[in-house]
């Protein structure tokens, strides 16, 4: 169980700050929520208590967190799928997982093959979206800015 003011990561989101516990009735069914904002874009979200842990919702990490987020960011380009479609989905399903890693290498490859050939409409949202997720949770590890957390990720990513 989450209380609130802990910083938590949220699947394809990001990092956020549990703000309250509310009871909600939705779809005709009372349940208890987490209201998280969302760090970096101050996205407010409700999750249903009971499934937060089934979901994917996590405590935030810590600097050793971060360092290997960076670390999976310098990497070289990682064997994938030519296809963008294919590729989509097996990218999409490293996302949905929650895992920080798994994000940074996300946004390595699609980084680096936008510097190449460039992606498809829907690679450049994923990207957009991958990057947002890590720039939060270095934002909420290490007090950064959201332009020094978007500088470390580009100057982590290598040409």
């Amino acid at each position: 169980m989450f209380s609130v003011g802990d910083k938590i990561i949220y699947p394809m989101h990001g990092a956020g700050v549990i703000q309250s516990v509310e009871e909600k009735k939705i779809l005709g069914e009372r349940k208890d929520y987490y209201s998280v904002t969302i760090i970096g874009n101050q996205l407010e979200i409700l999750i249903p208590v009971d499934k937060a842990e089934s979901i994917g919702m996590r405590p935030i990490g810590g600097h050793d967190d971060v360092e290997a987020i960076i670390t999976a960011l310098g990497g070289d380009l990682d064997p994938m799928e030519n296809n963008w479609s294919k590729r989509y989905q097996d990218n999409l399903s490293l996302l949905k997982s929650g895992d920080s890693v798994n994000t940074a290498k996300v946004v390595k490859n699609l980084t680096i093959l936008d510097r190449g050939k460039g992606l498809s409409g829907g690679e450049k949202k994923m990207l957009h979206s991958a990057k947002g997720f890590l720039i939060s949770e270095i934002m909420a590890v290490d007090n950064k800015t959201k332009e020094e957390a978007e500088k470390t990720i580009d100057s982590a990513i290598r040409n």
